[in-house]
């Protein structure tokens, strides 16, 4: 972050993701420079933005020290605001590590940040390390200097050195170079994503499978369906998600049921438990906390009487404001079938391509619609489907509600 604002990772996106923090009552706010690429510049202006922000919030700063700037990003940050800025004793700081803390120390000796420790007393202990240090060299990656290239292919510090040896073991000594720069690359082949594990090795085999193919961007986007892959870059596609797939096998109907319920409803845990079970009647009141500083003061107003297609127009205040909510009773006596129309050949007939659960409309009846416009949204197993106006005209019937399940061709909705 030399010059924030560049990217899709703007200084705004990193001050609204501290706001949100902050709302859901975090204690304090960590900045994880994976890479070192804080500069002493950015330093200054990010964390100088978060404190103007959130000014009683206790900030952490932590980075590496690839490109030589550590310690200057370090000072301009405490200088910025900083309470914690993460350091390492001499021996064993420098380059992928963190900067020296006997030069942060002697950096801010005698100014109102002085951190009240003496060289003196640090001085030992980096002669210790210096000597442990000296008992691992053959493990040592052979990295004798800083490198400011970290800017442009962004690998992490903890990943740096792995990587490095990784391509010794793989024959890839004479291409470190290149693995840099399929390194970024490889990065924006998987999105630009923040690197830090398990994502940075995702990137990193990626790169060195580039690299070892002698494969360009151009070429991994057009072979992706054939190539032979690293399985963490498959995976990485497939959106593995541990929790739901063991959730799946052992409670496979239930994980269906909560995931079509989260679909349609969302998060619920806000609200009391009485009033989740026993629903408001007419006249009910009840005020309702969704987030810190966001109340909602809520009125049952009326609820009617279902019309022939069994559904109801719920009314109701939400802060004042009167709502008018159409709700399909799934326990009114309609006679068999009497919700199951099916949609035919007709252009403007738009019925469900598979079973599954509405989640929204976002048309209603009356609105003009142009062609591919979005109509309304289908969940089926958290596979959500929005499907788009065949045609342009008006919309004239309307034939569910939010939480509907429908079979494949039921009549969703009509234009003319």
């Amino acid at each position: 972050m030399s010059d924030p604002g560049d990217g899709m990772y703007t200084l705004e996106y990193y001050v609204d993701y501290a706001r949100k923090l902050n709302e859901i009552g975090v204690h304090s706010i960590a900045i994880k420079d994976m890479a070192g690429l804080l500069t002493p510049r950015g330093a200054t202006i990010l964390v100088g933005a978060l404190r103007a922000e959130l000014p009683d919030m206790p900030i952490h700063m932590h980075t590496h020290d690839t490109a030589g700037v550590g310690v200057a990003a370090m000072i301009a940050a405490a200088e910025a605001g900083a309470d914690i800025v993460d350091v390492a004793i001499d021996g064993m700081s420098g380059m992928t590590s963190q900067p020296s803390m006997g030069a942060v120390v002697a950096s801010l000796k005698g100014t109102d940040l002085d951190t009240g420790l003496g060289l003196d007393s640090i001085e030992p202990l980096g002669t210790y390390w210096d000597d442990v240090r000296g008992l691992y060299l053959p493990f040592e990656s052979g990295q004798l200097a800083g490198t400011s290239d970290v800017y442009v292919h962004e690998i992490p510090g903890g990943q740096y050195t792995n990587l490095l040896f990784q391509s010794k073991q793989l024959g890839l000594s004479e291409k470190w170079a290149q693995i840099k720069t399929a390194y970024a690359q490889a990065n924006k082949l998987l999105g630009d994503i923040p690197k830090v594990t398990p994502s940075s090795k995702v990137v990193g085999d990626l790169a060195q499978f580039m690299v070892s193919q002698g494969l360009t961007p151009e070429e991994v986007i057009e072979g992706a369906s054939t190539l032979a892959l690293p399985q963490s870059v498959v995976e990485f596609f497939q959106g593995i998600r541990p929790q739901d797939v063991l959730s799946h096998a052992m409670y496979p109907k239930v994980f269906a049921d909560w995931q079509t319920f989260m679909a349609v409803y969302g998060e619920v845990e806000v609200l009391p438990t009485n009033l989740f079970l026993k629903p408001m009647k007419e006249g009910d009141e009840v005020t309702l906390e969704l987030s810190k500083g966001r109340q909602f003061f809520i009125k049952l107003v009326s609820l009617p009487p279902p019309s022939a297609d069994g559904v109801r127009q719920v009314i109701m205040e939400l802060n004042g404001e009167r709502w008018f909510v159409g709700i399909t009773d799934q326990f009114a006596d309609l006679g068999e079938g009497a919700r199951a129309e099916k949609a035919t050949s007709d252009e403007g007939s738009i019925g469900s391509p598979m079973p599954g659960v509405v989640v929204d409309y976002k048309v209603k009846i009356g609105d003009v619609v142009a062609e591919g416009e979005p109509l309304v949204v289908l969940s089926a197993m958290k596979m959500e489907t929005v499907l788009p106006a065949p045609c342009s005209g008006k919309v004239t019937r309307v034939l569910h509600n939010a939480g509907d399940q429908v079979e494949p061709e039921d009549l969703l909705l009509t234009i003319e």
